[in-house]
This record gives C-alpha cells, sequence and structure tokens, in this order.
C-alpha cells in the first residue's frame, strides 16, 4: 500500500491487461524504459534479480519504476555470484538462478528476464529483427546473452525517428 500511494500510476501487470500494446513500436518503447531502469540498478552494481511485470510501477510523472528489491544481490563478479537458494518467479527466472544445486546469477540474468517480458508484450507481433533481439536475450547460457548496455543500443535502433519539431 504504501509503495501505490506514491506511484499512483499503477503497475505494468495492471497496464498489459487494461491496455493492449497494439503496436511493436509501443512494445519496443515501453522494453527500452524498462531496460534503462534496470540498467540504472546495474550500474549501481545490483541485479534485481526479479524483473517481472508486478514490478515496474508508474509514478505521476508517467516514469516507470523498478521496486521490489527483495531479491536483489549486489554484483561482485560479472560472471558468477553464488546464491543460497533460488530466486526470482517463472516463468520470467532466468535458468541459472533457478538451480537447485548451486545456483548463481551474472549481469545478464536480467537481461534473460526482460526478454521473456518482452514476449509477453510482443504477443506475436515481432519482425525478425525482434525475434534476433528476444533470442540475445534469451539465450539459457548467461554468457550468451547480450548484457543490457547492448539491449538498448539495439532497441533504440528498432525506434523511429522521433518526428521533426512543428513550426
Amino acid at each position: 500500500w504504501f509503495v501505490y500511494r506514491w506511484y499512483r500510476g499503477g503497475e505494468l501487470y495492471d497496464r498489459i491487461q487494461r491496455e493492449e500494446y497494439d503496436s511493436i513500436i509501443r512494445c519496443r518503447a515501453l522494453l527500452l524504459a524498462l531496460s534503462r531502469v534496470v540498467r540504472e540498478a546495474h550500474d549501481c552494481r545490483i541485479a534485481h534479480l526479479n524483473v517481472r511485470p508486478e514490478n515496474f510501477v508508474f509514478g505521476r510523472d508517467r516514469q516507470v519504476h523498478l521496486v521490489d528489491f527483495t531479491h536483489a544481490r549486489r554484483i561482485y563478479n560479472p560472471w558468477l555470484n553464488s546464491l543460497i537458494a533460488p530466486v526470482g518467479e517463472a516463468p520470467f527466472a532466468a535458468p541459472e538462478t533457478q538451480g537447485t544445486h548451486m545456483p548463481y546469477f551474472t549481469c545478464t540474468s536480467d537481461v534473460y528476464s526482460l526478454g521473456v517480458l518482452y514476449s509477453l508484450l510482443a504477443l506475436g507481433m515481432g519482425t525478425p529483427d525482434d525475434e534476433d533481439l528476444q533470442r540475445d536475450m534469451t539465450y539459457e547460457n548467461p554468457t550468451q546473452r547480450a548484457d543490457i548496455a547492448t539491449v538498448i543500443q539495439r532497441l533504440v535502433a528498432l525506434l523511429p525517428p522521433p518526428p521533426p519539431p512543428s513550426q
């Protein structure tokens, strides 16, 4: 309740239920915003490890914010950080975070979750470029996944240029 008092725009999960993301352009723009928020956490050397629609909320300023850092862990090594127990929720959790024997996470564990979220948003509206990006985000082997900076660059390239200012 406390969080929703400050984020009156609601959560992404509700918006997906209420609104149709009926164009691939809207999906790409939203995923770009979500990716940038996750990158802010990574820039602080934090992996969220529970990226899913319920953990993105919209403020009064209409900007998206990432909440619920219950599963978050500090990133010490970009390629191997041990976990005591599995974290995250299916289907969004990266495979390496779900192991019953020696689960771990990497810098790309949140990228996997964003890829699954992109699949949910696109709902089959993807073009070959989208399928390539989605595949590069959701490889089961974390060393083959695109990193968050590459995801952001590729999403920016997929968006149409802004219209020229009217005079």
